[in-house]
């Protein structure tokens, strides 16, 4: 299936030049919308925009109709032709058709008429989009023009949630009496003619199709980038991202040693190390800071003389111990035998969290040199942010 070649000078205002481009549509029972965006595509002058790769979203239903309209027919071969003869190019690549089916649990669904089958093809959606995302020498041109109204949903989310600066989202626009016909697919070569319901024909000559823009807010940017490559599900990206994004709190409960985040599995850590994290997120609340030199609130220094170390505070090392019941935790550590606390604490958090998560909550230290005497402390949350149950 051929396409013209083009030059390749990268700029994420120019998503035409990039080495790899996507095109991405979701499609019901009506396959046309993808011929008509592949023809709009070639001859919209703001971005010669030429894909080299088609990703078809459907159902079962629409995967069959796609494959007899499109595939089997020849109707595509027939429009890449068109589309090459007309831009006169040699060596043409070749446009690399994946068909993605929605599936429930390992079952394709034949259509979106439940609320699992809607989750399902949020899921679907995400899990096409996300590689591409993750290349950074490959732009996504999806397309919101087929399928139900939630496909078109999704794509769009899925593009705010994920797309960079070299990605766009467009619908395909076809005029009277064109549009929806199961008989046309694009504009060919020569022109033909084409019945009207009420008696008479049509030139396809007078058909005019064209890309409308769609305007998305590019969220992406405020993500950290592991949130965005993470193999999980739409509604659980969408959840992450709304914490990444925006302040939440955090619960401590000293009677199960649990750090709760509201909509995330609680993270309990053994007595010790609770006490450890308890004793930071209360220097942190209570925004204590002993001597100037320490660079924020609740933070402590932890020297290589344990003599000079500041904020490392007995009587309240005693009190929270004693509200865990656990052996009260000496305090006058070195850098070495403090990183041995706090390490499996901020292991244990960006397992239960994920990475993108739990770096609000570890407790910062000056390197990863076990032996480098520097300042800890809970930097990443606010002391409003904290309660203590």
């Amino acid at each position: 299936m051929p396409l013209p070649t083009m030059p390749l000078s990268t700029q994420p205002g120019r998503p035409g030049s990039y080495p790899r481009r996507a095109l991405v549509c979701v499609v019901g029972l009506s396959p046309q919308v993808v011929t008509e965006t592949l023809y709009a595509l070639a001859h919209d002058d703001a971005d010669h925009f030429v894909p080299g790769e088609l990703h078809v979203i459907t159902t079962a239903a629409g995967a069959r109709r796609v494959r007899a309209e499109l595939l089997d027919s020849g109707v595509l071969d027939r429009l890449l032709q068109q589309l090459g003869a007309a831009a006169a190019a040699g060596g043409a690549p070749q446009l690399a058709v994946q068909v993605h089916v929605v599936r429930r649990q390992g079952v394709e669904v034949e259509d979106i008429d439940s609320v699992g089958d809607d989750t399902a093809l949020g899921d679907t959606v995400l899990g096409v989009m996300r590689p591409l995302a993750a290349d950074p020498g490959c732009a996504i041109h999806a397309s919101l023009a087929g399928g139900r109204k939630s496909m078109g949903f999704y794509i769009g989310y899925v593009l705010s949630l994920i797309g960079r600066a070299q990605d766009r989202l467009s619908h395909v626009l076809v005029n009277a009496p064109f549009e929806g016909r199961g008989d046309f697919f694009y504009p060919p070569a020569p022109a033909q003619a084409l019945p009207l319901p009420g008696g008479g024909q049509v030139s396809t000559a007078q058909a005019r199709l064209a890309l409308a823009p769609v305007a998305f807010v590019r969220m992406s940017d405020g993500l950290p980038e592991q949130l965005r490559r993470e193999d999980i599900g739409f509604e659980d990206l969408v959840r992450r991202a709304q914490l990444a994004m925006a302040p939440f709190r955090v619960e401590l409960a000293p009677a199960s040693r649990e750090i709760r985040i509201a909509g995330m599995a609680p993270t309990v850590l053994e007595p010790a190390l609770f006490a450890w994290y308890l004793y930071f997120a209360l220097r942190r609340q209570r925004a204590l800071k002993e001597n100037d030199a320490l660079i924020a609130p609740g933070m402590l220094r932890v020297h290589r003389y344990p003599s000079r170390n500041i904020g490392l505070d007995a009587a309240l090392m005693h009190q929270v111990c004693q509200r865990i019941g656990v052996e009260t935790q000496p305090t006058q550590l070195t850098p070495e035998e403090l990183r041995t606390r706090v390490s499996p604490i901020n292991k244990a958090l960006q397992r239960g969290l994920g990475a993108e998560l739990a770096r609000h909550l570890v407790i910062a230290g000056p390197a990863d040199r076990a032996t480098r005497d520097g300042q800890y402390g809970l930097l990443g949350l606010q002391p409003a942010q904290i309660l203590v149950l």
